[in-house]
């Protein structure tokens, strides 16, 4: 959820050489590199036709262990700085609540997560199309017509995505 400017992310990265296997792999639309968000060109069109907020994407050349052999494909890094409280545990089924927890994180979703797990606020309908809530752990959030158009494009194959229900206000 920090805003990181361009010059605070790496611009080149690669695989470790003791992974070497993974030069042969073709890499998924989104995934973590080195700890950050990293998506492939179309999944980044997509993201573009949509409300993004401060959410940002970065460009990174991604090589090979050798440092040299480039990974096909455009990339960036996904830096999610849209932060909202809207998670709801008095009306959310299934999920762990993180006792003591140094953070702000209140909870995590149990896995196997499940569409209907998590309920979120009313105000969830005026965020931006990309959010995460620093009160639930490695989870992030997005709007029905964002995650119409990620299936429409067919770039969800490897992503689990989850109905959550929006609340009524009363």
């Amino acid at each position: 959820g920090e805003a990181l400017s361009a010059e605070e992310l790496p611009s080149v990265m690669w695989i470790d050489p003791n992974f070497a296997t993974d030069n042969r792999r073709k890499l998924p639309h989104l995934f973590k590199a080195g700890g950050f968000l990293t998506v492939s060109e179309p999944f980044a069109e997509v993201l573009r036709g949509f409300d993004l907020g401060r959410t940002r994407l970065y460009p990174v050349e991604l090589l090979h262990s050798d440092r040299k052999e480039r990974f096909p494909g455009s990339h960036y890094l996904l830096n999610i700085t849209e932060v909202h409280r809207y998670f709801s545990p008095e009306h959310s089924a299934r999920f762990e609540p993180l006792p003591n927890s140094k953070t702000s994180y209140l909870a995590a979703p149990m896995m196997p997560a499940q569409s209907g797990d998590i309920s979120v606020s009313p105000a969830a309908m005026n965020a931006p199309d990309l959010w995460i809530d620093d009160t639930i752990v490695a989870h992030f959030f997005c709007s029905n017509g964002l995650a119409d158009a990620l299936r429409a494009a067919k770039l969800t194959s490897r992503l689990p995505l989850y109905c959550c229900p929006i609340l009524t206000a009363n």
